[in-house]
């Protein structure tokens, strides 16, 4: 998409919950949906994507809701949420810890591990979803981080919600490529602040800055059909072989990062109204494609909709499908 859509409940308390329920089961994932107190339920929300980052700004009335096993084994986005709290107060909870926020702190889930979310009064929340193979974490870390408030330091710690805010702010008056940077640039601004909360052992290693900067290269060189594993050993002076353990680690490869991103930036490119003088073909030849029949079938292997027929559906819907 090339800006974020809106949405706002409307209609009886009922209806308003049902349609609450069925926009974010579609763009935060399967949860259930529980209105906390006797007043009117209200809630609206903008949401998109900046690169591989999604984001979603949320404004409700006290409501709660929860994702048990039975509804993430009907969902397979392998998702690490950051929620920055903005305005009221909401517990989190997982894994046996509970965590309240106030305006100003933050704190992460586990998309693939039950947890709930209790708003406790009118609430304000910036909601991002990252890969979990893009925070680079090792195997159990993830469960050492959840449900556990941040924000309280200062260092990067206190950055987090700051350069939220201010992406949120802006995110509608950048072009696709500058948001797709500052996505890169949020997800590594979180990374550090993890690393800086002393819960992982030890900085960064040499491969893992190696696996960093690989990967920002990637993403600022997309457009050239040439990008390959071969192009980025001899730019970073290190053998093919090495690249390969260095992404090794997060179970991937090279090449599946960079066919990954280009199609996250077509993805965008046919959600924007502004481009449908362009051909789906034409598109996919700007971001380093070069043969329409592999593009095709690399794109319904991702978003699961044959590339014409995602386009359709994302501009008649305002929104991404996924």
């Amino acid at each position: 998409m090339s800006s974020s859509s809106q949405f706002n409940t409307q209609g009886t308390p009922q209806e308003r919950l049902n349609q609450w329920g069925h926009l974010i089961w579609e763009v935060v994932g399967r949860l259930d949906t529980h209105v906390l107190g006797d007043g009117p339920f209200e809630a609206s929300a903008m949401f998109g994507h900046a690169g591989s980052l999604q984001y979603c700004q949320l404004d409700s009335t006290p409501h709660r809701v929860e994702r048990g096993l039975a509804l993430i084994a009907r969902d397979d986005r392998d998702l690490i949420k950051l929620v920055v709290q903005q305005q009221g107060r909401a517990v989190f909870s997982q894994g046996g810890r509970d965590a309240l926020l106030e305006p100003g702190q933050w704190a992460l889930y586990d998309t693939r591990r039950p947890y709930s979310v209790s708003n406790l009064t009118q609430v304000r929340q910036l909601v991002m979803m990252v890969p979990r193979a893009e925070l680079s974490l090792r195997a159990g870390e993830i469960g050492q981080l959840t449900a556990r408030g941040f924000g309280h330091a200062g260092g990067v710690d206190r950055m987090v919600p700051a350069y939220f805010s201010r992406l949120f702010a802006e995110i509608n008056a950048v072009q696709d490529s500058a948001r797709a940077e500052l996505g890169n640039i949020a997800v590594h601004l979180l990374r550090m602040a993890l690393s800086e909360t002393g819960n992982k052992s030890q900085m960064p290693s040499v491969r893992e800055t190696l696996r960093f900067q690989i990967q920002e290269f990637v993403q600022q060189n997309l457009v050239n059909v040439e990008l390959s594993v071969d192009t980025v050993a001899t730019r970073f002076r290190c053998s093919k072989r090495h690249i390969h353990a260095v992404f090794s680690e997060e179970g991937s490869t090279l090449g599946q990062f960079i066919w990954r991103s280009r199609l996250a930036r077509i993805r965008d490119a046919l959600g924007d109204s502004r481009l449908l003088h362009r051909s789906v073909t034409e598109i996919a030849y700007q971001w380093g494609f070069n043969n329409a029949a592999h593009f095709s079938k690399a794109f319904k292997a991702q978003y699961g909709l044959p590339p014409t027929r995602y386009r359709a559906e994302a501009l008649a819907n305002g929104a991404s499908v996924r």
